[in-house]
């Protein structure tokens, strides 16, 4: 792939959006069209979904809606809602908690149990402004608003006081660009017409009261806008493009305005806060692949990349009915790679695929339809787990479980109690570690281990009843606290020295553990470890600052419960950051 196809993500993976404004900008948006006449009649599906943040942290009690359906994530992160009305061409989905910005995805809702997955940004002021001050705030990757001085609250008074300005910039050519997108990009031009966009970058603005209030500019108003081009695709960028707002109301982009190329950023004048897109549109077609072996059985969990020369990759996961489906440009030629990431083998080792590769396109209109067999290989066993969920009292339930085989975690939904996956594996490794969750207790099976029995392993009738109260809760600067749960592994060496192991935002920690049980241990700054994301140690100087006070007794079996805090140096974003938390885990034995 050349580095346009690989850099510019334009994936139906979706994430963010800014604070509900809509009912008060209502005035400001152009009038209703028959746009929505491109959704299709309505119908009935299940999703399955996962809310995490920018670290890949999962993050438990956000509200997610899908038409007049909600629920909340588990402890995991993870969502289930079943028969959510939707269109059959267009589905949205809202994540929302407190202290993060608002999240949506917008899809195509297959037949089958839709997954999603939803990134959430936190809600933290890039700036605190006067209402009457005409500033420019400037972020760290050159994206800024000028704003004018006047505002108003979402019921339409004027305001006057302090305003947190919080602003977030989205690079299309980050790798995490596909998961910080609000809806997807499917977008209704000035026309009323349905469009496929290619962003060149989004710039999002959200403006809060003293008690905060949802505020906004004033009628009459307007702010400047400017959206920095990676330099990987400023020879692509046009010198005048449309600008699009997301609709959080609709779940999809509106046209509206336009900016120009001043010195590698686009520089446009909009008159309301929401999420902004500099794109270049195109046509759009919905398409749905199936993706089978050769004995007709649907092949889930298959990573799937569709790449055109002019617009990138978009990414996906068939489903567990091999299904996957999105938004493309029209009347443009694409290449299609299906791949998994256990199934090939090299000096013993099972790794990446490519099990398909395959030219499809041009497609027009919508509900295009194409199936494919995954060709059969030597290489490659196709293994099929079935089994049955239940709670406490065996009566069948919704979780999800999670098949970890060759080092890789799947995640794989179960609606009503009953599940079957197909997976493609190899000769070296038969051996899986099965762990299913009950979504509305919060109930575990535990690890269970298996072997594989070719070519169908049912796993029984698993009994989620083990109730899951191990955790680690910490909080990084500002940033909202992260609990994980489950069940958590605390190492002993050949020195029978103790360990816990877990991860900050990518460093990852441990605590000497040996001197418990005795009740206080010393707090020095080798009860903390530290390593990098690529496991190397950063030594004593990568921490300035570091505790652990432990204030339960632990033997073997028993709960260690113990508080940490450290001052170290943050390898992703290069500066020193503070952590706190607290720790409730069981004392493994050796």
């Amino acid at each position: 792939m050349n580095i346009l196809k690989i850099l510019l993500i334009f994936s139906l993976l979706i994430v963010f959006s800014c604070k509900d404004q809509d009912d008060v900008l209502r005035d400001s948006f152009p009038s209703e069209t028959n746009f929505t006449n491109n959704f299709g009649e309505e119908i009935t599906r299940n999703f399955f979904g996962e809310i995490k943040d920018i670290n890949n942290n999962p993050i438990p009690n956000v509200v997610v809606t899908i038409g007049n359906s909600s629920t909340e994530t588990d402890e995991n992160g993870f969502f289930i809602i079943n028969s959510a009305i939707v269109n059959k061409q267009f589905a949205y989905i809202r994540a929302k908690k407190t202290g993060y910005i608002n999240g949506s995805r917008s899809l195509i809702p297959t037949n089958g149990i839709n997954r999603v997955t939803i990134m959430l940004l936190v809600d933290l002021s890039t700036q605190t402004i006067n209402s009457n001050s005409v500033i420019t705030i400037n972020t760290s990757n050159g994206a800024s608003v000028t704003l004018p001085g006047n505002y108003i609250t979402d019921n339409g008074d004027s305001y006057t006081g302090n305003i947190d300005v919080v602003m977030h910039y989205i690079d299309p050519v980050d790798q995490y660009s596909n998961s910080q997108m609000p809806g997807m990009l499917y977008a209704e031009n000035t026309n009323g017409d349905a469009q496929y966009l290619q962003s060149f970058g989004m710039l999002s603005i959200n403006l809060k009261g003293e008690n905060d209030e949802i505020l906004n500019l004033a009628p009459g108003s307007t702010a400047e806008l400017k959206i920095p081009v990676n330099e990987n695709i400023i020879n692509n960028a046009p010198p005048t493009i449309p600008l699009w707002y997301f609709n959080e109301t609709k779940g999809y982009w509106i046209e509206e305005g336009e900016a120009i190329l001043v010195d590698n950023s686009y520089k446009g004048i909009v008159s309301h806060f929401t999420v902004w897109n500099a794109d270049e549109p195109t046509d759009s077609t919905s398409v749905c692949l199936t993706i089978y072996d050769e004995t007709e059985n649907p092949l889930s969990n298959l990573n799937i990349i569709i790449s055109s020369s002019a617009y990138g990759s978009t990414y996906g996961t068939t489903n567990e009915l091999g299904e996957f489906c999105g938004i493309f440009p029209s009347d443009e030629n694409f290449e299609l790679i299906v791949y998994d990431n256990n199934y090939n083998t090299d000096n013993g080792i099972c790794y990446n695929y490519n099990l398909l590769n395959s030219s499809i396109g041009p497609f027009n209109g919508n509900d295009n339809k194409i199936e494919f067999v995954i060709p059969d290989n030597s290489e490659i066993i196709y293994e099929t787990v079935t089994g049955i969920l239940s709670d406490c009292d065996g009566n069948p339930t919704n979780g999800y479980f999670q098949i970890t085989y060759n080092g890789e975690t799947n995640t794989i939904p179960v609606i009503n109690g009953g599940y079957e996956i197909t997976i493609p594996t190899c000769n070296l490794n038969r051996n899986f570690i099965l762990e299913a969750y009950n979504i509305e207790s919060f109930n575990t099976t535990g690890e269970i281990s298996y072997t594989f029995t070719t070519p169908e392993t049912f796993v029984g009738n698993l009994l989620a009843c083990n109730s899951i109260d191990e955790f680690i809760t910490y909080q990084v600067n500002d940033y909202p606290p992260i609990t994980r749960y489950g069940n958590f592994y605390t190492e002993d060496s050949t020195s029978n020295l103790n360990f816990l192991w877990f991860t900050i935002n990518g460093p990852q920690f441990n605590i000497n553990l040996s001197s418990i049980p005795e009740i206080g241990i010393d707090n020095s700054i080798y009860q903390l470890g530290f390593w990098d994301e690529n496991g190397n140690s950063c030594g004593a100087d990568a921490l300035y600052e570091a505790a652990v006070n432990i204030s339960a007794a632990a033997d073997i079996g028993d709960y260690i419960d113990a508080t940490f805090s450290a001052t170290y140096y943050d390898t992703g974003t290069n500066e020193i950051s503070n952590v706190n938390g607290v720790i409730h885990v069981i004392r493994t034995p050796e």
